[in-house]
């Protein structure tokens, strides 16, 4: 009793510490390494696999090196490097912090798999603290405590080495390994883990799926998160063959309705899939004569697994894959669901491992947590702001807001919510939104920039269900349309927002909001684009409405694309000369502002916020009072 519930504590601890350092150093990876220079692909490559193939290396030394050994270093390198994050500010000390904090965790991993006696409550262990992660990061509104500075980050991180600190230390007596816990139900921890950052986890693919507001969105997703224990506990109390055979059929299931964020329909499936989880990893048997050596392979083999399925969910915007995430995902729910029934096979010939008692004080512990988390989760809102100007002026932002990160890998969404605020616009035109992605932290950037400004919310995706455009409005929202945009040689699907507002008037204004390939060839990506904008421009003036256009074109004033929105009769707000980006040292105008007939530009700014890789585009405009031989022909003036 004594050592499963050191076993199951340790477990939890760690499970909650590498999913922190994940979420941490997934878009580091991204931000610091890709982002670098020639080369640099290659060199994450090597960087994400070199680590977390440590894992089968540490379980292939188990035998003549003890299981608790490779825990022990491995529990200390997550302590250590999860204190290191308060010390360091970005760039390659930022990466090399969070490298040696997963590489701890993988060990650790292979240490548990190795050394506990019994299997299942190592696994729910591990399940339970990754899930709780997730639970803690949707109550701090999907920035997690790694990326917030000051009293709340300090005495945050200070508090989770002291929670987790003592049970991963304890469990080093308890890790005593023999041949007696199954191999193969380890072979789940890795894609289980995936599905869990990727479909489960993200607040951001409730918000989505629902339109809920940002109290109810976070405590469902405290609730589906914990389902996972749910399971763990269900299929702790019954015996491999049903618990293995209902894992494998939720896993399916529930991947396959949450993977499309569309309805409450999809949060039911986050949920299935969640309950799936957790009866597919925590089944197997106790039987089965494994040696340590062969149980840390196999679930060190997994985390390799997990690093590859990662690689190919998210690698497709960047590279022209034959496949695209939902494949990936559903793939490794079908590879779970594979692994379980195997398991669930070899287990049912072997018996069921008797219930361990200390099951009910994990009951307890869920639903008390569950209460816990929820309360303050219940409490995000989006505050009041004050109503439009009346005298027919407008504020118009752009932010492409790098899915929350700058240059050297900081999360700074919170600080551009802050930035939004102040500048106290009644439009915000936003490229490059992320509410979910696991690479880059699983964040809902629109939802905190709603909390942050207290603007109303429209989101367009573009590359997936969660990731991209978005706009936040004082003004009342009376129609909306997503457009495709033709893909061309771009690798990333990218579309338009076009969004009729009301003016304070009853005036109806368009705003399309869309963000340009990257890729292009003789204009044979970009221009196809920008022609769909335009298109989508052309039908609203018909119709009487004027319509603005903002958003990160990837294109300078004179180029085709830019050129095709000016014939429309749309004036670029900024001046030639005033650059956007990058950020730092800007040479270039690529985010653009094209104002139609009948509004003036009062006003215009460009800001080096340091918070992302653009620069933030401020303009102002007034509308110009309509004369007798405009209000007869509305259409023309919408048109320019």
């Amino acid at each position: 009793m004594a050592r499963d519930r050191a076993t199951l504590a340790g477990a939890a601890a760690a499970g909650f510490l590498l999913a922190e350092l994940l979420r941490a150093w997934l878009p580091t990876l991204v931000v610091v390494l890709a982002g670098s220079g020639t080369g640099a692909p290659t060199t994450l490559v090597a960087v994400a696999f070199g680590t977390l193939a440590l894992a089968p290396l540490a379980g292939a030394v188990l035998g003549p090196v003890p299981p608790r050994l490779v825990w022990l270093l491995g529990a200390t390198l997550l302590l250590g490097a999860r204190l290191g994050l308060l010390l360091v500010a970005g760039g390659t000390p930022q990466v090399s912090v969070t490298t040696v904090g997963v590489a701890g965790g993988v060990l650790a991993v292979a240490g548990l798999a190795g050394g506990a006696v019994r299997g299942d409550v190592a696994r729910l262990g591990l399940l339970a603290g990754a899930a709780l992660s997730a639970a803690v990061l949707a109550v701090l509104g999907s920035v997690d405590l790694v990326w917030r500075g000051g009293v709340v980050g300090v005495l945050g991180t200070v508090a989770v080495i002291v929670v987790a600190g003592p049970p991963l230390l304890r469990a080093t007596r308890a890790l005593d390994g023999g041949p007696s816990a199954a191999a193969w139900p380890w072979g789940t921890v890795g894609p289980a883990l995936l599905l869990l950052a990727a479909l489960v986890a993200p607040s951001g693919r409730v918000a989505v799926a629902t339109g809920w507001a940002p109290g109810r969105t976070a405590v469902t997703t405290v609730g589906v998160l914990l389902l996972t224990v749910v399971g763990g506990l269900l299929a702790a109390r019954t015996g491999p063959l049903l618990a293995g055979t209902a894992g494998a059929a939720l896993v399916l299931t529930g991947a396959a309705a949450a993977i499309d964020a569309a309805g409450v329909a999809a949060v039911v499936g986050q949920g299935v899939l969640a309950v799936g989880l957790g009866l597919g990893v925590v089944t197997g048997s106790r039987g089965g004569r494994t040696s340590a050596r062969r149980r840390g392979v196999v679930a060190g083999g997994s985390l390799v697994t997990f690093g590859v399925l990662t690689f190919a969910a998210y690698a497709g915007p960047l590279l022209p894959l034959p496949f695209g995430t939902s494949t990936v995902l559903l793939t490794s729910a079908a590879a779970v669901a594979v692994a379980v029934l195997v398991s669930t096979l070899r287990g049912a010939r072997i018996g069921r491992e008797p219930s361990p008692p200390l099951l009910t004080r994990v009951a307890a512990v869920t639903v008390a947590t569950a209460l816990l988390l929820a309360a303050p989760a219940s409490l995000r809102a989006v505050p009041a702001v004050d109503a439009p100007a009346a005298d027919g002026t407008l504020r118009l932002v752009l932010a492409n807001v790098h899915f929350g990160f700058d240059v050297d890998g900081r999360q700074r969404a919170l600080e551009l919510a802050d930035l939004l605020a102040d500048l106290d616009a009644d439009l915000v035109a936003l490229n490059e939104v992320d509410r979910g992605w696991f690479v880059s932290g699983t964040p809902d950037l629109l939802t905190t920039m709603a909390v942050g400004t207290g603007l109303d919310t429209v989101f367009g995706p573009a590359a997936d269900e969660v990731w991209g455009n978005g706009l936040l409005t004082r003004l009342p929202v009376v129609e909306v349309e997503r457009i495709p945009l033709p893909q061309g040689r771009d690798p990333m699907a990218r579309a338009a927002l076009a969004v009729v507002v009301e003016q304070v008037d009853g005036a109806p204004l368009g705003l399309v909001v869309t963000h340009l390939s990257n890729v292009d060839r003789q204009g044979d990506t970009r221009l196809p684009q920008a022609q769909t904008v335009a298109a989508a421009v052309a039908r609203l003036a018909e119709r009487g409405v004027p319509t603005l256009v903002a958003g990160d074109l990837n294109a300078t004033p004179g180029a085709p694309a830019v050129q095709v929105l000016e014939e429309l009769g749309l004036r670029r707000a900024l001046p030639p000369g005033v650059d956007t980006f990058p950020d730092r040292a800007a040479r270039a105008q690529i985010d653009h502002v094209l104002v139609p007939a009948g509004w003036d530009v009062v006003a215009t700014d460009v800001l080096a916020t340091g918070l992302s890789d653009h620069r933030v585009v401020v303009v102002d405009l007034a509308r110009r009072p309509v004369t007798t031989a405009e209000e007869d022909t509305p259409a023309q003036d919408g048109a320019g």
